[in-house]
């Protein structure tokens, strides 16, 4: 959102929550989807408490990883961030499990906020 985005929603979401979502943002409101609301509210709660998403040391991840990393926050499939890459589903399988466990993260959610923090990925 300090990037300026005024709504976010799953790939999920019904239809009609798209133009509730769209309606909103036109109205010149923000508009999240559950999901999405909380995840945002953890992630200011988590930063308050000082996690490891703010203000961490950088962990060092290979080229492959980062672009792993990159690819799958930024809302990429598995299958597809395998294509991109040329490599197997398995590869980006484990390139995220890697990441995962260098990162001491254990949620995709908290795993997508470190992206985005790190300057990895962009919304």
């Amino acid at each position: 959102m300090a990037a300026g985005v005024r709504g976010c929603l799953t790939k999920e979401m019904a239809s009609r929550t798209v133009v509730d979502a769209v309606t909103e943002v036109h109205a010149g409101r923000y508009y999240l989807c559950p999901m999405i609301a909380r995840f945002v509210v953890e992630a200011g709660l988590m930063g308050k408490k000082g996690s490891r998403l703010r203000g961490a040391a950088p962990v060092a991840l290979t080229a492959q990883e980062r672009r792993v990393l990159q690819l799958i926050s930024e809302g990429h499939s598995t299958k597809e961030t395998a294509a991109m890459l040329d490599v197997s589903v398995n590869t980006v399988h484990a390139h995220g499990n890697s990441v995962m466990a260098r990162l001491n993260i254990h949620k995709q959610a908290d795993l997508v906020h470190y992206a985005i923090k790190a300057g990895i990925a962009k919304l």
